[in-house]
């Protein structure tokens, strides 16, 4: 946190509690416990995984080669625990890092699909406007218009 100017760190500490509240108040995103059940390390591995690989292309078999579990197991656990498929995951980070990036960023759209894990822009925008019921260029307007980005 060093780096950041003395005028921004309020507003990271506020960032960062809100984002707190929602994983804890939010089913089967991201947290500890399920059910009663604790997430395997494994599953924790795998959203960290995703999570830090967006651009790249990722697959159940690689995903599952790269935790040393088979992609049955993965598949299976990671629905039970989550409620949602590893694919339904990985476009849910996708989509909300594209949000992110839309919002806070100038770069062009089409970058802001690469760096999600989109090569063509026809489908970045048709899982982006099912997601968040605008196409990226709606949203960005939507955006500058209205909505202002906490680290600027």
């Amino acid at each position: 946190l060093a780096h950041l100017p003395k005028e921004a760190f309020g507003r990271y500490c506020l960032l960062k509690a809100m984002e707190l509240l929602y994983i804890l108040t939010v089913k089967n995103h991201s947290v500890m416990y399920s059910a009663g059940k604790q997430v395997p390390k494994s599953l924790l591995d795998a959203r960290a995984y995703m999570e830090s690989h967006l651009s790249e292309k990722i697959t159940i078999a690689d995903l599952s080669r790269h935790l040393a579990i088979s992609p049955t197991s993965l598949k299976t656990e990671f629905r039970r625990i989550y409620g949602i498929s590893v694919h339904g995951c990985l476009m849910d980070l996708r989509m909300r890092r594209a949000g992110e990036l839309i919002r806070c960023s100038d770069l062009p759209i089409y970058q802001i699909a690469q760096q999600v894990g989109y090569t063509g822009m026809n489908q970045f925008s048709s899982v982006f406007k099912r997601f968040y019921g605008v196409t990226p260029g709606q949203f960005k307007k939507m955006s500058k218009a209205g909505t202002h980005c906490l680290f600027q």
